[in-house]
């Protein structure tokens, strides 16, 4: 059986960006992209982090992992069940 730790890095490795907007801690003020208001491009926070789990609610992806049954041989469908 996989540790919470291995679910989450492998989730990790499994997604991108999309889905990571939907666990992102700061998608409150997150323009979802680059952003220009008339001076140079904003990108979004998450862009400066060398590490997803910087940024990503990690308590809510273990626990949609757990919701949906996710266990070691189907994470793959993770992506298709969110």
């Amino acid at each position: 059986m996989m540790s919470d730790e291995e679910k989450l890095n492998k989730w990790v490795e499994e997604n991108g960006c999309p889905e990571y907007c939907d666990y992102c801690i700061w998608v409150s003020d997150c323009p979802k992209g680059m952003a220009r208001y008339g001076g140079q491009p904003i990108e979004p926070r998450c862009c400066g982090c060398d590490n997803p789990e910087d940024f990503l609610d990690t308590d809510a992806i273990l626990k949609d992992l757990k919701e949906k049954g996710v266990g070691e041989n189907d994470m793959s469908e993770m992506r298709q069940k969110i």
